[in-house]
């Protein structure tokens, strides 16, 4: 009989209370820890992107700056920007195969369709 009660003690609603409150704080603990988790893997999403971006970007500028070394990458890059000719050359501005005027658009809307049905069938009648 001792065997039972000492086991009732565990039953008690004083100890099931305090044992729902541990198991609350617990979960509100677990909870925040696993939020932490949620923005700190953000973030190290986010760094890990930028960081690829920055590595991308270094590459080009080195590669730039390798063409930016040599006498042929320097005249390269001024006759790009300034469109300058040594003397005796000459500019040749190539223009595109694209027509330079576009068709006009004919499509109506919804209501205009609507509109010209009617105004063709009372066109009919006259």
């Amino acid at each position: 009989m001792k065997e039972f009660q000492g086991r009732r003690r565990w039953y008690s609603p004083v100890v099931i209370v305090i044992l729902l409150g541990l198991g609350v704080l617990l979960g509100r603990a677990v909870w925040r820890l696993y939020g932490a988790e949620r923005v700190a893997t953000a973030r190290l999403e986010r760094l890990v992107a930028d960081w690829k971006k920055l590595a991308k970007r270094e590459e080009f500028l080195t590669v730039k700056l390798a063409a930016l070394s040599t006498a042929r990458g320097i005249e390269e890059v001024i006759r790009e920007k300034f469109a300058v000719v040594r003397s005796g050359e000459k500019v040749v501005n190539i223009v595109g195969d694209e027509p330079t005027t576009t068709p006009l658009a004919t499509d109506e809307t919804w209501w205009q369709k609507v509109v010209s049905f009617f105004q063709s069938k009372t066109e009919e009648r006259d």
